[in-house]
């Protein structure tokens, strides 16, 4: 992605997160349940069955049924839905970007309307992932997140597999414009404390 020129850009990162956090990889049901871990204040009994592996991955998901201007020129960036345990995640992605508005109400209302509606009797979370600061939109329909809360999330399973260690380095990247991935290179003790002081300690 820095290659060519789409570290900011939000739905190369939505799509890479619907592989890394997907059930079909080895790791990606683990990461994902520590990622919204991480985001809940109290444990939920439906986020123990992201183990069972039987959750999907949709994104850029087009609201569909609503009035011309409005809902259905909108699309979600990230929907989770487990339909054997009935729980379902939707996930707004922000890099650089602001909530958006229309008609006097903001995107995150239309999705929250949606999922209510799509997915009644499901448990649910929203959660609104931002590289910039969105946390204003935060409230008790949404949680915020943020991209620190991702790297951590993939960061111990980077032995997985290629596209995960690519991954990393574009969030290296995305988090930590000033620093260089070289400068760590080398498997020192001074490298690993510097390491951690610089990169580890700031994720949140």
């Amino acid at each position: 992605m820095q290659i060519i020129k789409k570290v900011k850009h939000e739905t190369y990162h939505s799509l890479f997160l619907a592989y890394l956090w997907g059930s079909e990889t080895s790791f990606g049901h683990k990461a994902f349940q520590d990622f919204i871990n991480d985001i809940l204040t109290d444990k939920e009994p439906w986020v123990d069955t992201i183990q069972q592996c039987s959750y999907k991955v949709f994104t850029e998901k087009y609201i569909k049924g609503q009035r011309k201007k409005g809902l259905n020129k909108k699309r979600i960036d990230l929907i989770f839905v487990d339909e054997k345990n009935k729980w379902c995640v939707i996930i707004e992605n922000k890099i650089e970007s602001k909530v958006h508005y229309s008609d006097n109400r903001s995107q995150l209302n239309y999705y929250f309307d949606y999922g209510e509606r799509q997915y009644k009797g499901y448990h649910q979370l929203y959660i609104l992932l931002s590289h910039t600061d969105n946390q204003k939109y935060e409230n008790e329909k949404w949680k915020y997140a943020n991209y620190h809360q991702v790297f951590k999330s993939l960061l111990k399973y980077h032995t997985g597999e290629s596209l995960l260690r690519d991954y990393l380095k574009t969030l290296f990247a995305l988090l930590f414009p000033n620093e260089q991935l070289d400068n760590y290179s080398t498997h020192s003790l001074h490298t690993g404390m510097t390491f951690y002081n610089r990169i580890i300690s700031k994720i949140k």
